[in-house]
């Protein structure tokens, strides 16, 4: 809503969200020398994802899952600048050959 109330401060609003969004899980990280993975057996997935420390202190909260939201709404802002644009033309085969190589360097 900031974006639409004041447009001017739309690349400092998308530059602050891509900092936060990768500076405080980072700092979090950092901070409680969390392992890289979850050491965590999947077979009993379902039982012991609710007791598991792991899981409670760094999946949970919002500082996990605050990137995919950022990032999530700076896909939808250039979604929407693209389709009102006159260059569809241009940007469409560029993202099929993106799509295209992400999919190869999936597999």
């Amino acid at each position: 809503m900031a974006m639409w109330k004041y447009p001017h401060m739309k690349n400092p609003l998308i530059s602050m969200m891509i900092l936060v969004a990768l500076s405080t899980p980072a700092y979090v990280i950092y901070n409680t020398s969390t392992d890289a993975t979850m050491n965590f057996d999947m077979r009993h997935a379902l039982a012991e994802l609710r007791t598991y420390d792991h899981f409670l202190k760094y999946y949970l909260p919002s500082h996990t899952n605050i990137s995919s939201y950022f990032f999530g709404i700076i896909a939808a802002m250039m979604y929407m600048k693209f389709t009102r644009s006159d260059s569809q033309h241009i940007i469409k085969p560029l993202l099929k050959k993106l799509l295209t190589f992400s999919l190869v360097v999936l597999f």
